[in-house]
């Protein structure tokens, strides 16, 4: 009799080891599936063809929880499909995120196993959550200009002193890609100041005019510069 209790505290323990911190939706054993695939869509400036991302991991948790308490996550192959298994027919959300140039892009889906076996997730900037500036550079025509140097000064007076728009004084230079506009992140709050200009062969197109902008909070605000 004086054996038995040493063995049942040792079973104890080892019962309450195995189940400790264990969630209670670690184990899911349904017999849905669902399938999707997944694209980053930049959306930002000109819209750009979806781009299919692959190895890349997919997360799924039942809606209404927190990021944090995911059931589990799968990888994408190289055409951007994904498959979850073991689900059961109720509320689920499918989300990830991937950051590009320090830009976050995420998406999230709610979707039933139940009423729907797949899902397209198209990753897109989230200008909820960071700060973003697009840099719109455009000539006297209105149209887009690629490959013009944009200036970001923190002070009037040294814009204003910058007459030839060599970027002297300037905290800040991006250069526009092929659709004529460039993101920009990082920048904290406060009031700063745009120039901009163009070499081409035989001349310069620069801005005649300062851009000036208070800046603050998160979200997705256009900056154009004109330039001529």
């Amino acid at each position: 009799m004086k054996k038995i209790f040493p063995i049942l505290t040792v079973i104890t323990f080892i019962y309450l080891l195995s189940n400790c911190g264990k969630k209670e939706f670690d184990d899911i054993s349904g017999n849905k599936k669902l399938s999707g695939r997944i694209y980053l869509v930049d959306t930002l400036g000109t819209v750009l063809e979806p781009q299919l991302l692959k190895s890349k991991k997919v997360y799924i948790r039942y809606t209404g929880s927190s990021t944090s308490d995911y059931l589990y996550s799968v990888v994408s192959g190289a055409d951007g499909y994904f498959t979850f298994t073991n689900l059961s027919a109720q509320s689920y959300t499918v989300f990830t995120e991937e950051v590009r140039s320090g830009i976050k892009y995420t998406d999230a889906q709610p979707v039933d196993p139940g009423q729907k076996d797949s899902i397209v997730l198209r990753l897109k900037p989230d200008t909820l959550q960071q700060r973003l500036l697009n840099l719109i550079v455009t000539d006297k025509n209105k149209e887009r200009v690629s490959g013009s140097i944009v200036y970001i000064y923190s002070s009037q007076l040294v814009a204003d002193n910058d007459a030839a728009i060599t970027g002297a004084g300037s905290i800040l230079a991006d250069t526009t890609g092929i659709y004529g506009n460039k993101l920009r992140i990082g920048l904290g709050d406060g009031k700063y100041y745009f120039k901009a200009k163009r070499a081409l062969t035989d001349t310069t197109l620069r801005s005649r005019t300062l851009v000036s902008a208070a800046i603050s909070g998160n979200g997705l605000r256009d900056i154009t510069v004109s330039i001529e």
